[in-house]
């Protein structure tokens, strides 16, 4: 098995992101790309943010707790070593090894047009099958 194709360098993960790119511009222009871009740059602010921010440091201090308490080595964790280097980790996860080269395929591009022809959950149900 060619282990290239689990890489987060794999350039072929970048697919949907240039597919939908393309395909929105052919379909409608600069104006429809600049609206794809609108949709995948917009966020809303919720109280959904308190706990997403607040359980995973949580779960992680509580584990270390334990080992604490338990006596087993802590692990060394590179990241609050080095506060200035999280916003960079966050950026460099995000554009080259997570959700950008993907979501603006899925869900910025064909989730709309799965659901003009079937339901929410069936469009949704589909993509998470197909990928």
């Amino acid at each position: 098995m060619n282990d290239s194709l689990f890489s987060p360098y794999n350039q072929a993960t970048f697919g949907p992101l240039v597919a939908a790119s393309v395909l929105t511009y052919v379909e409608g222009g600069k104006e429809r790309v600049a609206s794809l871009l609108r949709k995948i740059s917009r966020y809303r602010i919720g109280l959904w943010y308190i706990p997403a921010f607040i359980i995973a440091p949580a779960i992680i201090g509580g584990v270390l707790l334990m080992a604490v308490i338990t006596g087993d080595p802590t692990p060394e964790l590179a990241a609050p070593s080095n506060l200035l280097m999280i916003p960079f980790a966050f950026a460099y996860i995000f554009f080259l090894g997570g959700p950008l080269r993907k979501e603006v395929g899925w869900s910025g591009y064909a989730l709309e047009g799965l659901q003009q022809r079937w339901s929410v959950f069936a469009s949704s149900a589909a993509l998470t099958k197909g990928v």
